[in-house]
C-alpha cells in the first residue's frame, strides 16, 4: 500500500517517522514522506493511498474533503496532544465541523485523550497508541542518540540545558498568532509574564555553575535572536537549534524548563530536570511537573542546594500517573500498534492500485537550490526554514542505518529524493 506520511518539523519529528516508516516499509508498504506544504500539495496527484497527518487543527477540512474525493484513506495523529490546557482549549484550535466524517482512523495519544475527542469521533475510528516518539526515549532506541550526545559533552563539557517553549509570546514571524482568552484562558498573558522571568535564568545558572556551559535551546516557532540578544554579554551562553533535542537531553547535567513536554522527555531519559513557574497551581496539568522534578515557582529559589538535592523523582508511581496522558509511558510500542492497525487496512478501499510516480523535477531542484542558498533570510520562508529543520537525504540515511541494529532488520531499503522536501522509502 502506498502511505504518505506528513512533518512539520524534523529536528522533533524526523526521527521517529523514519523509524515509523521503516517499519511500515518491513510490512511490505512503500512510504512517501515529505514536509506538510509540499506533500499536502502533491497529494492531490498522488494515486489513492493512505495519508499519515500530523494533526487535526482547525482550518483542515477542505484538504481532507479534497483527498477523500480521490480515494485516500485520512489517518491522523496529534503531536500537541500531551499538554493542552482542557477541552474548551482542545477544540477551539482542533476538529472543524463535521471533520469525524472524513477521518478514517484518529491515532490517540492518551485515555485522556481519548476522554476529549470520543465527544465528537466514533469510538471505532479512535486507536490509543501512545505518543510515538517517545518510543525514543525507551531502551533499546535512545541508544540512537548516544554518539551525538558524547560529541555535545566532547564539545560543550558538562553542560546545562535551558529549554524554551514560548513561541507564542517571543515570535518567529512579524504577525502575531491570535490567542483568544475564550481558548485559552490565562494561558497567553500567563507565558508574557513568566518569559520575563524566564529569561534571567541563564544568567542565574551562570553564577550558580560559572565553570559550565549554559546550552539554551529555543522553541521551532521561536525568534532564536531575541534569546541571542538577551544573553551576548554571557560567554558561557549559546543559543542553539540544531539537530534532534533527546541527544542535548542525553548529554546535559540537568534541565530547566516551563510546562514543556521536554520535560518529561528529559525525565524518561532519567535526567534531572527542574521547572519554572510562577503560577504552578493554576496550569491545570501541573500535577505531572512536580512528580518528574522539582518546581521552582520564584527565581530567588534556584539554587545549588535546591539543584543538588538527591530527591529520586524516577519512581513507578510517576509512570503509573502519566500513563492517563502518555499511554506509552511504560511497556506498550506505539510504532508496533500503529502498523498492526495499518496491516488491518485493506486495499480493497482504495479505487486506484496504481505505484507512487513522482519524480523530483528540474524546476523542484532549482527551486530547492534557491532556498537553500539565497531565499532564507527574511519574512515567513526564514521562519518556515527553521520551522522545517535539518531535513536532508543524508540524514534519513543516516537514521535508517543507525536503527538497523536496533529493529533487527537487515532487509534493504532504498531512498530516492523526488521533491524539495520529499522522499520515497520503499
Amino acid at each position: 500500500m502506498n502511505i504518505y506520511i506528513i512533518l512539520e518539523n524534523a529536528n522533533r519529528e524526523l526521527e521517529y517517522k523514519i523509524i515509523l516508516a521503516k517499519k511500515l516499509v518491513i510490512h511490505g508498504h512503500k512510504v512517501l514522506i515529505g514536509e506538510k506544504n509540499e506533500l499536502r500539495n502533491k497529494i492531490k496527484k498522488l494515486p489513492p493511498g493512505l495519508i499519515i497527518e500530523k494533526g487535526i487543527r482547525k482550518g483542515s477540512i477542505d484538504r481532507f474533503k479534497e483527498w477523500k474525493l480521490k480515494g485516500h484513506i485520512i489517518t491522523c495523529f496529534d503531536e500537541e496532544a500531551l499538554t493542552y490546557r482542557d477541552d474548551r482549549q482542545y477544540f477551539g484550535t482542533n476538529c472543524d465541523k463535521d471533520i469525524e466524517k472524513y477521518v478514517d482512523i484518529f491515532f490517540l495519544a492518551s485515555r485522556r485523550h481519548f476522554d476529549t475527542v470520543k465527544r465528537i469521533f466514533h469510538k471505532k475510528k479512535l486507536i490509543i497508541i501512545g505518543i510515538p516518539k517517545f518510543e525514543l526515549l525507551k531502551k533499546p532506541l535512545n541508544k540512537i542518540f548516544t554518539e551525538k550526545s558524547n560529541e555535545f559533552k566532547k564539545k560543550y563539557g558538562n553542560y546545562i540545558l535551558i529549554t524554551s517553549r514560548f513561541g507564542n509570546v517571543n515570535y518567529n514571524q512579524r504577525k502575531k498568532i491570535k490567542q483568544p482568552i475564550s481558548i485559552y484562558g490565562n494561558y497567553f498573558l500567563d507565558s508574557k509574564k513568566i518569559f520575563e522571568k524566564f529569561k534571567l535564568i541563564p544568567n542565574i545558572i551562570n553564577k550558580i555553575y560559572p565553570q559550565s556551559k549554559i546550552i539554551i535551546r529555543p522553541h521551532p516557532s521561536e525568534n532564536v535572536g531575541t534569546w541571542k540578544k538577551i544573553v551576548k554579554r554571557n560567554k558561557n551562553c549559546e543559543v542553539i537549534y540544531d539537530d534532534f533535542l533527546y541527544a542535548w537531553i542525553l548529554g546535559s547535567k540537568f534541565t530547566i524548563q516551563n510546562r514543556c513536554s521536554t520535560g518529561i522527555e528529559a525525565f524518561m531519559l532519567k535526567k534531572k530536570v527542574f521547572s519554572f513557574d510562577p503560577y504552578y497551581s493554576r496550569y491545570p496539568l501541573h500535577d505531572i511537573f512536580s512528580l518528574i522534578g522539582k518546581v521552582f515557582t520564584d527565581l530567588k529559589s534556584i539554587n545549588k542546594k535546591n539543584i543538588e538535592n538527591k530527591k529520586n523523582f524516577n519512581k513507578l508511581s510517576t509512570y503509573n500517573f502519566m500513563q492517563y496522558y502518555i499511554h506509552n509511558v511504560k511497556k506498550d510500542n506505539s510504532f508496533n500498534l500503529v502498523v498492526k492497525r495499518i496491516n488491518k487496512v485493506s486495499e480493497k478501499k482504495l479505487t486506484n492500485k496504481k505505484k507512487i510516480n513522482i519524480k523530483f523535477s528540474l524546476r523542484d531542484r532549482i527551486v530547492d537550490f534557491k532556498n537553500r542558498y539565497f531565499d532564507l533570510h527574511f519574512g515567513f520562508k526564514k521562519y518556515s526554514h527553521q520551522k522545517i529543520g535539518n531535513f536532508s537525504k543524508k540524514r534519513i540515511k543516516d537514521i535508517l542505518f543507525s536503527t538497523d541494529f536496533f529493529l533487527r532488520t537487515r532487509k534493504k531499503i532504498k531512498l530516492n529524493q523526488v521533491g524539495k522536501k520529499i522522499f520515497l522509502i520503499q
